[in-house]
């Protein structure tokens, strides 16, 4: 038996009878970097992890803020404000207004007081006559005073011979004329202070002239000035408000004694040279050099504003931080944030 094979005709895989198909054209290979690139974009996080944990043994930071000495200006009397004329932020000089005071209730509070010494003196009439003998004797020593004035004047133009003797003579004469109303005085004084037999009523009427006199001193608007230059960080009252005795009006800000607060982590504190300036970024690039202001003693939670994720709440210390050169105006703003670098440190030395 003969076999015999016969190829076959070619045919067009793009055409199927007289239909033309078509294909799409092969699967190439996937590149070899795109499957790396896939890898690292999933594991990405869990390298930026390891990234924070190895750079916080090698690279000391902290989180910091701008800080200005502060001066709490406090009413001396409670009172009624009726002037602020100062804004927060407003830079004021020594000796500026800052609040005007009156005090409304004083005559309710002195009527009292005057119609106790009006009871004392119409119960005790000797406690008057008392006060108005005193009156008398201080003013008959001011008398006694101003002639003995006169006196020497007149004996120097008499020892130049512009004053006659007689001029003198009259002079010597009002000297002890004065002299003597004020023995009497003396005199009429202790006689009632003797008869006077209240000792209770006597050292009250004292009390109460006391208190009457200081009320005549402070009465009318009380002015409330800024005892240093510096800048109005906040305000506690308003115009129109009623302040109590020692309560707040503003607290002030002294630009003079601007620094750098540094929120230190415990474990950055055997690591870090504290003798060695660090290094104060602010927002915006600014970079500046600041030595620490001798030792740290205060600890405390880390600001809610300057924690981040996971360390809020985390027990810092409070590094205090001069700059070497003085901080810009812009950047003069209390509680500004901060980052304050170190530099490296090696913790297996």
């Amino acid at each position: 038996m003969k076999v015999t094979f016969s190829p076959k005709k070619s045919k067009d895989p793009n055409r199927e009878g007289d239909i033309k198909v078509e294909y799409a054209p092969a699967r190439r290979a996937f590149p070899r970097w795109r499957w790396y690139f896939v890898v690292l974009l999933v594991s990405s996080p869990l390298l930026f992890f390891f990234f924070r944990v190895g750079l916080g043994f090698l690279w000391a930071s902290s989180p910091g803020v701008v800080f200005m000495e502060k001066v709490s200006v406090n009413c001396p009397r409670p009172g009624l404000v009726t002037e602020l004329p100062v804004l927060r932020g407003q830079e004021i000089s020594s000796g500026d207004l800052i609040a005007k005071v009156v005090e409304p209730m004083l005559e309710a509070r002195k009527a009292p007081l005057i119609a106790e010494r009006r009871a004392i003196l119409a119960q005790v009439p000797q406690l008057a006559q008392e006060g108005s003998l005193k009156k008398s004797l201080a003013l008959a020593g001011k008398v006694l005073d101003g002639e003995r004035d006169v006196l020497r004047q007149v004996q120097w133009l008499f020892e130049r011979g512009a004053a006659t003797r007689a001029e003198l003579n009259e002079a010597r004469g009002k000297v002890v004329r004065a002299e003597g109303d004020v023995i009497r005085a003396q005199a009429d004084l202790e006689v009632a202070s003797a008869t006077v037999d209240i000792p209770q009523n006597a050292v009250r009427l004292a009390q109460i002239e006391a208190e009457l006199g200081a009320m005549e001193e402070s009465q009318g608007e009380l002015t409330i000035l800024s005892p240093i230059p510096g800048v109005v960080l906040d305000l506690y009252a308003e115009e129109g408000q009623t302040v109590a005795q020692g309560a707040p009006v503003a607290t002030l800000g002294d630009p003079d004694s601007v620094s750098v607060v540094a929120f230190v982590d415990p474990r950055y504190l055997s690591m870090i040279d504290l003798e060695s300036p660090a290094r104060v970024r602010f927002p915006g690039g600014t970079v500046m050099e600041a030595d620490p202001e001798g030792r740290p003693v205060i600890a405390g939670p880390l600001p809610s504003a300057l924690a981040e994720p996971f360390s809020e709440g985390k027990q810092t210390v409070q590094v205090y931080l001069k700059t070497d050169s003085p901080i810009p105006l812009n950047l003069m703003v209390e509680g500004l944030p901060v980052k304050i670098h170190w530099g490296f440190h090696f913790p297996w030395r």
